[in-house]
């Protein structure tokens, strides 16, 4: 049985992997969506951490999801795309995307920012072109009544809209994972 791969990209208040005073690697969502697609399947899952605490697209270079030499996004890439080259039988099944808190100067544009990087991921990660992009919303509390916050939460909402097989996890309407 080989593991099913899920991209944990995971960002602002909920990744701290490489954070000095974190002893333990956290994931935030992502270690439950794994735990419980693993329950649910019996299938084991790796998850590749590639976010970064407070990071965004408007954030400086190299940590920033804009697209460049050395970007966040380019690392992601080729996270993946090694795992596939360790072992080819890894079948990449789906993006956590969490991530928005850092990025309220271009809440105008954030939404056409966001498809854009979901299209080169899925152009670019091997065996990546349907690969299912989730986009976590961010904590109600936090977004309070910020606008440029509440464009970004409305952007990521919209996602599945505007994108094939992309998904919104809504902070607000707690679900459980089923399988059909």
């Amino acid at each position: 049985q080989q593991p099913l791969c899920l991209m944990a990209m995971l960002l602002a208040l909920w990744y701290s992997l490489f954070a000095p005073t974190c002893a333990v690697p956290v994931f935030g969502f992502a270690m439950f969506f794994a735990k419980a697609y693993a329950a649910a399947t019996g299938r084991k899952v790796l998850l590749i951490p590639c976010g970064l605490t407070t990071t965004g697209f408007s954030t400086a270079s190299p940590n920033t999801w804009t697209a460049g030499p050395g970007s966040l996004r380019e690392r992601t890439i080729n996270r993946a795309n090694a795992a596939k080259v360790l072992d080819p039988a890894i079948t990449l099944k789906g993006i956590l995307w969490m991530q928005g808190e850092s990025d309220g100067s271009i809440s105008a544009t954030y939404a056409a920012t966001l498809d854009a990087m979901i299209a080169d991921f899925r152009a670019s990660m091997t065996g990546g072109t349907n690969v299912p992009f989730v986009c976590g919303g961010m904590a109600q509390d936090y977004v309070g009544v910020n606008g440029a916050l509440l464009t970004i939460q409305a952007a990521l909402a919209a996602t599945p809209t505007r994108n094939s097989k992309c998904g919104y996890a809504n902070p607000d309407v707690p679900s459980v994972l089923t399988t059909s």
